[in-house]
């Protein structure tokens, strides 16, 4: 990506044009610590054995085993894994089955004269939702 011996571009140059810190060129990543190694090696034996517990219930079952561990850090090391609790979400995205709707937005209205003004549409979408079917539609 970056090439430290470019014979035309210096390295600040070509942090530049990718819009990177230059600092985040130098920096050196710190290796996990090996406590934390052995707690993702836990972790992830548990996953296995329990793959619906989150991040709550990995950290009790962890100091049930004897570690000291607060939520976040097992929430880090979980992401770290790439490991995420098993549940039940919700479909936000399904209607419900007795839901009905227009999908253009607008609700049928009844047109019972010539002079139906926009003004006087609101009061006849809230009308029109509990009375037979509409003749047009706005």
């Amino acid at each position: 990506m970056i090439e430290p011996k470019h014979p035309k571009l210096s390295v600040v140059r070509q942090c530049e044009l990718l819009e990177l810190p230059r600092a985040t060129y130098y920096r050196q990543p710190k290796p996990e610590r090996n406590e934390n190694l052995e707690l993702m090696r836990v972790i992830d034996e548990t996953y296995l054995a329990h793959p619906f517990y989150g991040s709550r219930q990995m950290r009790d079952h962890l100091r049930l085993q004897g570690y000291q561990v607060n939520r976040k850090r097992v929430q880090r090391l979980m992401r770290l894994l790439e490991l995420e609790a098993i549940y039940r979400k919700p479909n936000t995205s399904a209607p419900h089955p007795r839901a009905h709707f227009n999908r253009g937005g607008l609700y049928a209205v009844r047109v019972d004269g010539p002079r139906k003004s926009k003004t006087g549409r609101r009061a006849m979408e809230t009308t029109s939702r509990r009375t037979s079917p509409p003749f047009a539609m706005w």
